[in-house]
């Protein structure tokens, strides 16, 4: 069961092929109490296919949804306002903000970029870099593929404390400037980073 003002990242499954899984991606938040509890995501479900558009919905329980496979805790909660203007700040479909290195955008993506304007904005803190939480992230999910339908909730960060081989997992790329964004570091807030990358 979710636990109350908590972010979570979910994977939801869309297919596995040649032993590769593709994953949806989103960001779900829960209040003090129900029913405040939201699944936030991007969906190309109305046309033009691949035209990507925010997706926001009272989710009571993720669990229920038959191709969720994980819900884990990335921070605390930061606020349905403040978790909305960071992805609605996101310049989706613009292919100018893409990430270094991403070919297009994709619901990973997505859910990566609106984590770092949460930290840039001193909304929410995360003691772990973003690639190191993806390549967690991935893992667990593949560790608990037999729980789709059944999703498997994470209320602490245990999950990010685990060494997993980078060459499986990760990294993925996430830098929109490479020569102006900092990574979230090890252990620190992107509030601390930046404000030392700033001093003269």
């Amino acid at each position: 069961m979710s636990a109350p003002n908590t972010l979570y990242i979910t994977l939801q499954h869309l297919k596995t092929v040649d032993y590769n899984t593709e994953f949806h991606w989103g960001l779900y938040i829960t209040g003090s109490s129900p029913p405040s509890r939201h699944l936030l995501s991007v969906t190309d479900a109305n046309p033009p296919i691949m035209d990507l558009r925010i997706e926001l919905r009272e989710v009571e329980d993720p669990r229920r949804a038959p191709t969720m496979v994980v819900c884990l805790k990335i921070a605390n909660s930061p606020g349905l306002t403040a978790l909305h203007s960071a992805a609605s700040a996101v310049r989706l479909m613009d292919n100018g903000q893409l990430p270094h290195g991403e070919p297009q955008w994709t619901s990973r993506v997505w859910v990566k970029e609106v984590l770092y304007i949460l930290a840039k904005r001193g909304c929410i803190q995360m003691p772990w870099g973003l690639d190191k939480i993806e390549r967690n992230f991935l893992y667990t999910a593949n560790e608990n593929m037999l729980c789709t339908g059944k999703a498997k909730v994470y209320n602490e960060l245990a999950w990010l404390t685990r060494s997993v081989d980078d060459a499986i997992y990760g990294p993925m790329p996430i830098v929109t400037k490479p020569r102006s964004r900092t990574e979230l570091p090890s252990k620190s807030s992107y509030a601390e980073a930046a404000a030392r990358s700033s001093r003269p």
